[in-house]
Parts: structure tokens; sequence; C-alpha cells
């Protein structure tokens, strides 16, 4: 891990596939990254999955991020959620069951209304850069 102007870089574990068969294209991507951040231990998970079917277009996107009791970080501060520098959803950290903090934010295009529903504005994912943002740190975890 490399720290620089505030930003946390980590080496992160990710599978990109794509396919194609009976008239469906499906193109996914995930990845999940391990590291330290202020002062605490922290796991985040994403995926992406964007397929095809001559009836409809479906897409899922996924990031959940467990911080450590131990980092200077509260319940509540805002984590963004961040494609290529654009954000894309935001969310307050919440208290788990055992006193880590969580975040999970999901996206699906089958749902019309409501939290989950994927925003007007969310960017095309082709070898896109993920980013969290928590207070003035910004964590580069993966490209999808």
């Amino acid at each position: 891990m490399v720290a620089m102007n505030g930003v946390l870089k980590a080496t992160a574990v990710g599978l990109v596939a794509v396919a194609a068969s009976c008239g469906t294209a499906l193109a996914t991507g995930q990845c999940s990254l391990n590291g330290s951040v202020s002062g605490g231990d922290f796991h985040a998970f994403a995926s992406y999955q964007h397929r095809t079917t001559p009836k409809r277009e479906i897409r899922i996107f996924e990031v959940e991020i467990e911080i450590s009791r131990r980092a200077k970080v509260s319940a509540g501060d805002s984590v963004v959620v961040l494609i290529d520098g654009k954000k894309v959803g935001a969310l307050p950290l919440e208290r788990d069951r055992n006193g880590d903090l969580e975040i999970d934010l999901k996206y699906n295009s089958l749902r019309t209304s409501g939290p989950n529903q994927f925003p007007e504005n969310f960017p095309k994912i082709s070898n896109s850069q993920l980013s969290l943002k928590i207070g003035k740190v910004t964590l580069q975890i993966c490209t999808l």
C-alpha cells in the first residue's frame, strides 16, 4: 500500500469475465481489497454484472465495505462511491452487531423505484476505476 496526498492505494484481487451464448451477452467484474484506513483495518468488495438478453438489459452493481471499530471514523460518516472519479452513490457508515462500521450499496436495474434503482446518470463500466471516499481519504479499490 502507498499513501500519497490523502489517497490510499492498495493491491486488489479481481476477476473479470465476458461471455456470450444463446443470445445473451454477459460482462461481469468483481474485486476485493483488504487494507487499513484511519487507524483501522478494512475490507471492501465490489461487483458489477451487465447482461443483455433479446428481451431486456440487466445491470447489478454492489459495493460493500467493513471498517474495524479501531478506525478513527464514526457511524454516520459518509462514504462516497466513485466510478472514474464520478459520484455514483453515498451512504452513511452504520455500526454492525460486532461494533464495526459498514456500508452496503446495491443497484439493480430490475428495480424501477426505491433506493436500489440504478441512477439515471450511472456511467458505463468498462475498465473503470472504483474508489471510495471517506472524509478526506480516498481509497482506490480496483478496476471493474
